[in-house]
């Protein structure tokens, strides 16, 4: 019988502590996972930010078994796990469930080609008003994020929520390079002008 995923974290944590000297954690609410997995980060250092030696982290995490009794991994989003025990073959790879990834791109794609206007005029209103922080905010939010949506819709569908993460790796060559260009800066207003540009494009594309 699988043990439920808080008994087996609390197991796991107090290992954790045990095995390992831990500096301080960084324990995730309930609230972010709604379907019960416990997720830890155990620092063995106190300054991991000092990137000038090896970062010492262990992130553990307890997730809920599944009522098909197998878990089944995406090596597309997640890429191909190192398994060091798993006696009972219970990790499988294999496709996430497309529907359901489809349903959301599709509602993505519907919201950012709704909000394209209100999206352009936040995003100029701010500077000309002369809020700079607010400014590169709602830069970011409503025009290089939602172009980055729209580039992963394009040409990596799979990981179509990983946000800002791996550009390098998810899009064609040259690609992470001109979204670095674009990055909030001095000249926001000549960046957002090339930005919705960009969008307008992919959208022609992908909103039909």
């Amino acid at each position: 019988m699988t043990a439920p995923p808080d008994a087996t974290y609390d197991d796991l944590s107090a290992l954790l502590a045990e095995q390992l000297d831990v500096d301080h954690v960084w324990e995730i609410v309930r609230e972010r996972w709604p379907d019960g997995t416990r997720q830890v980060f155990a620092h063995l250092q106190p300054d991991p930010g000092d990137l000038s030696r090896p970062t010492r982290i262990v992130d553990l995490a307890v997730h809920p078994m599944p009522e098909a009794g197998e878990v089944v991994i995406d090596p597309r989003r997640h890429g191909t796990p190192i398994v060091l025990h798993d006696p009972d073959a219970v990790l499988r790879l294999g496709p996430d469930d497309e529907a359901g990834h489809e349903e959301t791109r599709v509602a993505v794609l519907a919201d950012i080609a709704a909000r394209r206007s209100t999206a352009e005029w936040l995003v100029r209103r701010a500077p000309a008003r002369g809020e700079l922080a607010e400014a590169h905010t709602f830069y970011l939010r409503f025009a290089f994020t939602p172009l980055v949506e729209l580039l992963r819709m394009e040409h990596c569908p799979a990981r179509h929520d990983f946000g800002l993460r791996y550009l390098d790796s998810d899009l064609p060559a040259g690609c992470a390079e001109r979204l670095h260009e674009l990055l909030p800066g001095p000249d926001l207003g000549h960046r957002a002008t090339q930005v919705f540009a960009w969008t307008d494009e992919l959208l022609a594309r992908l909103d039909h």
